[in-house]
């Protein structure tokens, strides 16, 4: 639910008249009390990173971190699971297109090709900072 739409909810329920920026806030502080903060899940990778290779054996997963002042960074994270691999080698087109979609400090970036049913295939995703030939 938007931040207009709990606007609505709050005057029809309640009675209350509440500023949009409120609503807005008050939803963000929520879900950060539910789900955390963005940047505190980056310092789960390196446990989703070793949970994908121990449940998909043969997968490409990778975690590119630096060091900065004696803090470690997240930089980039790649994923490329062992089916998906195997799926793109024996039944799809010799062809892989890259898409990328923005989210907070970087991008979402897919990799995929078409099957014999002419379907999109997943092949691979990563997290980037931009998308570029380094990336």
């Amino acid at each position: 639910m938007g931040p207009t739409e709990l606007q609505g909810k709050l005057k029809n329920k309640y009675a209350l008249e509440v500023p949009y920026s409120k609503v807005f806030r008050g939803k963000k502080k929520a879900l950060e009390m539910i789900f955390g903060k963005w940047d505190d899940n980056y310092d789960l990778l390196p446990t989703y990173r070793a949970e994908l290779l121990k449940s998909s054996p043969g997968s490409i997963v990778e975690l590119d971190t630096e060091k900065y002042q004696g803090d470690v960074y997240f930089r980039r994270f790649f994923v490329a699971l062992k089916p998906c691999i195997d799926g793109f080698l024996q039944g799809c087109r010799p062809y892989i297109a890259i898409d990328a979609t923005r989210r907070s400090r970087g991008q979402l970036a897919t990799a995929g090709s078409v099957d014999r049913n002419n379907c999109l295939f997943p092949v691979a995703y990563d997290v980037i900072e931009t998308e570029s030939t380094k990336s």
